[in-house]
């Protein structure tokens, strides 16, 4: 099994990164089981609306870098699903 680097800290950033979302897109959301490519459903009405991947971005990069197994995983699951997928840098 990979290793997990997800601490409490993360989980608490994440909840308040994806609340806000909520609430401008008037939406809810479903935290995905772990290793999944993305981090969360947002739904309306019972319908999946889009997947959204949070990530919080080191300091010691001027830029974000995302791995090209978490962009591929996301952009084949978007091609699939017919469905929005979102990458929240924070």
């Amino acid at each position: 099994m990979r290793p997990t680097y997800e601490t409490a800290q993360d989980r608490v950033n994440e909840q308040q990164v994806i609340d806000l979302l909520c609430g401008k897109w008037k939406c809810t959301a479903r935290k995905t089981p772990a290793f999944y490519q993305t981090d969360w459903t947002l739904s309306r009405h019972g319908k999946v609306l889009a997947f959204v991947e949070i990530k919080f971005r080191n300091k010691s990069y001027d830029t974000y870098r995302l791995s090209l197994h978490k962009f591929s995983n996301m952009l084949l699951s978007s091609i699939a699903s017919k469905l929005h997928h979102i990458l929240a840098v924070c």
